[in-house]
């Protein structure tokens, strides 16, 4: 009858800890952004031209306090970095895959470079970090 009430929902989300901004890296296209547009505005998705192999590296939480951790920067290829606990900082385990210690976006002039920046930087991180009360 005229009472009746109906309700649709449409719902995208795009990628986890940093897919949207290693794209957007990549290709200079901002999935949320574009997704945004294609629903409010019915644009079409921007032409990625000029793609730069790109990745990123995820250290998830660690139970306990961090007591140390030495984070690499200032590389021209580290487009960015994110860290969610610098020492002092109490952390749990990871409850979502959204949850991170540190996360970076990087580049570099190849796929195979970017695999080997990839696991030297998780090693480098990784190695230095020490955690109090596990």
């Amino acid at each position: 009858g005229d009472d009746d009430l109906g309700f649709c929902e449409i719902a995208c989300r795009p990628g986890g800890t940093r897919v949207v901004k290693t794209l957007e890296n990549h290709s200079g296209v901002n999935l949320d952004r574009a997704l945004a547009g294609l629903v409010l505005e019915q644009a079409p998705l921007p032409h990625a031209s000029g793609a730069v192999p790109s990745g990123w590296l995820v250290i998830p939480p660690r139970p306990g306090r961090v007591a140390a951790m030495e984070l690499v920067r200032g590389e021209p290829w580290i487009k960015e970095m994110r860290v969610a606990g610098q020492p002092g900082t109490q952390l749990g385990r990871a409850k979502k895959s959204g949850d991170y210690l540190v996360t970076y976006v990087l580049q570099g002039d190849s796929e195979e470079e970017v695999r080997r920046r990839l696991v030297a930087l998780g090693d480098t991180v990784s190695a230095s970090i020490v955690m109090e009360g596990t």
